[in-house]
């Protein structure tokens, strides 16, 4: 969600002097959609991600890697940095300051962590296939029991309103004595149970049709989330590829790796997480 501020991030420490002091985060008053949003946010945390993963590549002079801002400990949570430009490894950047000896043992070879992504990407690529065919056949015969559902609809509220009409209309014989009470009486006790059953028969139909109308959405959905990965396909490893579907990847003391994707894992059926 963007955000606007109402106070100022620092403020002058006394009327005349040139010094700045900060305010804290904590004092800061911020109010939230008092202007019409530019881009969406989702758009908006899409960039901020990128931007800060920009930042910390920035900040590591000559130690540039597309890995650098995506790796973490898998003991302390802390960052993955290169060290020397020359260094193969990536190393816990509290390794130095942990006395437990946990962070010191997390370490991984640049080459090898980029094999491991590029393999579970290409992995998932060719599980989406499958997946893909099986969805889009799924959502095939979602929207033809629509169409029959609507079909039927469409029948049963014209018998309905046939029905209703042929209420009002022997109402009228009686009122004008084409019918006795007796005939009048029988021929309302069977519209009615008429009218009942429709009626019936109509609210299920509906609540179906929403129903596949809400699966059918989803299902949808998850076929044009599949296609982010789809367009990776035969691609090398890239800044490009770990923005748009990784999130972070954890490295644990035992070497073992967790990739934490932006997108449902296919291998394991879960969302977003999938140990390596």
């Amino acid at each position: 969600m963007l955000k606007n501020f109402l106070n100022y991030k620092s403020h002058v420490t006394r009327i005349g002097s040139n010094q700045v002091k900060q305010i804290p985060v904590s004092e800061r008053v911020v109010i939230e959609n008092t202007h019409e949003a530019i881009i969406s946010s989702e758009d908006f945390e899409k960039a901020r991600e990128v931007v800060k993963v920009t930042k910390t590549k920035s900040s590591s002079k000559g130690r540039n890697s597309i890995l650098t801002g995506y790796l973490e400990c898998g003991c302390c949570g802390g960052k993955l940095t290169k060290g020397k430009a020359s260094n193969h490894n990536f190393l816990c950047v509290n390794a130095r300051y942990r006395t437990d000896g946990g962070c010191r043992t997390v370490r991984v070879e640049e080459k090898r962590i980029q094999e491991i992504l590029l393999n579970a990407v290409r992995l998932q690529v060719s599980l989406l296939e499958e997946q893909d065919s099986k969805l889009k056949a799924r959502l095939s015969q979602k929207e033809s029991q629509i169409l029959v559902l609507q079909k039927e609809l469409t029948q049963r509220e014209s018998e309905e309103k046939r029905y209703r009409h042929q209420k009002m209309r022997i109402y009228e014989d009686f009122v004008e004595g084409k019918l006795s009470r007796e005939q009048y009486l029988q021929e309302k006790v069977g519209i009615a149970e008429h009218l009942e059953e429709l009626s019936a028969q109509i609210t299920v139909a509906k609540k179906t049709i929403e129903e596949l109308s809400v699966k059918g959405q989803e299902d949808h959905t998850e076929i044009t989330e599949n296609q982010r990965f789809e367009e990776y396909r035969g691609q090398e490893l890239s800044e490009t590829m770990l923005s748009a579907l990784i999130r972070k990847v954890i490295i644990a003391p035992d070497g073992g790796v967790e990739i934490c994707w932006r997108y449902r894992d296919e291998l394991l059926g879960e969302d977003q997480t999938a140990a390596r």
